[in-house]
């Protein structure tokens, strides 16, 4: 009998090696949380767009979807790269440091090279006037006179809230202008000429170009609108533009080569903080209001006063 049963065990113990070594039981497949997989592939957070409810002008909020992940950080760095040394906040006595020390080295290279000593003082002097000259130039918009920047930068700022504006230096070349809010930096305009071989190309469409490929991913492009938002400040057209977002900066660049009051051809590559963008409901209280047909009538007829009696006979014939 115990023969039998230990032949009957040394059977089964053979099958067994046959059949190989036994699999562990199979595990149920993970399931993944896509809200959390895009949490962690973002850092932990997920960005949002700033928008202030209307998106009709330029000023109406950050136009483009925030990017996420490596790619904000990667945008992010080269729209950083293109701001320094500024940032946003800075007051306007910070910023014109930056410019004394932009102006310093501008003039540097020209001082070293000249070893004339009475040409080297006249450079120096000629640097020294220019810092005093942009710290007077400051423009504080109080809606007394016509500043110029009506041109310069249309449909940028407003007048009778406590912005200003002030000219700077834009290496490259081009025209740099820096705006405040209640003495916080907030916007950069620059204006660059649309040249073969130059900065951003000789067209609109190969500056776009140029910047879809230095930032790594293509802006939104937003079509113009007349007018443009009436809390924006300014009713005008607001020209078409393409937009880039980092989650904090929002860039603008602005199609100004319709324009007829340019001496050449160029676009506005415009920088600005999204916070403040989001927030100028609340920042700009003095706003132009849209008249209608009849009131700007009733205006004109005011202003060119009655008929004369020449006129009223003029008009029966």
């Amino acid at each position: 009998m115990k023969r039998a049963i230990w032949v009957y065990v040394a059977s089964l113990l053979g099958a067994l090696v046959a059949c190989g070594p036994i699999a562990p039981p199979s595990q149920a497949p993970t399931r993944h949380d896509p809200a959390e997989e895009a949490a962690e592939s973002s850092g932990g957070s997920s960005d949002t767009s700033a928008s202030s409810g209307d998106d009709s002008s330029s000023g109406s909020g950050a136009e483009a979807t925030a990017p996420k992940g490596e790619d904000a950080k990667g945008l992010k760095g080269k729209i950083n790269a293109r701001l320094a040394p500024y940032h946003w906040g800075m007051a306007s006595n910070e910023v014109f440091s930056i410019i004394d020390k932009q102006l310093d080295e501008l003039y540097a290279d020209r001082i070293e090279k000249t070893y004339n000593p009475k040409v080297q003082a006249n450079l120096e002097g000629e640097r020294d006037k220019k810092k005093k000259e942009i710290r007077a130039q400051k423009v504080d918009f109080t809606g007394g006179a016509v500043s110029g920047y009506e041109v310069k930068a249309p449909g940028e700022f407003t007048y009778k809230n406590n912005e200003s504006a002030v000219e700077g230096v834009r290496p490259g070349g081009g025209d740099r202008i820096l705006f405040f809010i209640n003495d916080k930096l907030w916007k950069i305009y620059d204006t660059i000429p649309l040249t073969k071989g130059g900065e951003l190309g000789d067209s609109f469409q190969a500056a776009l170009s140029k910047l879809n490929g230095e930032f790594g991913e293509k802006g939104q492009l937003v079509a113009a609108k007349t007018p443009s938002a009436s809390y924006y400040g300014t009713l005008t057209t607001t020209p078409a533009r393409v937009v880039w977002f980092d989650g904090t900066t929002q860039i603008r660049l602005v199609d100004n080569t319709g324009r007829q009051d340019s001496t050449g051809a160029n676009v506005a590559l415009v920088y600005e903080e999204a916070a403040t963008v989001a927030n100028l409901k609340t920042l700009r209280t003095n706003v132009e209001k849209a008249e209608d047909n009849a009131s700007v009538d009733a205006a004109a007829a005011a202003t060119a006063g009655p008929a004369k009696p020449d006129d009223k006979k003029k008009k029966k014939k």
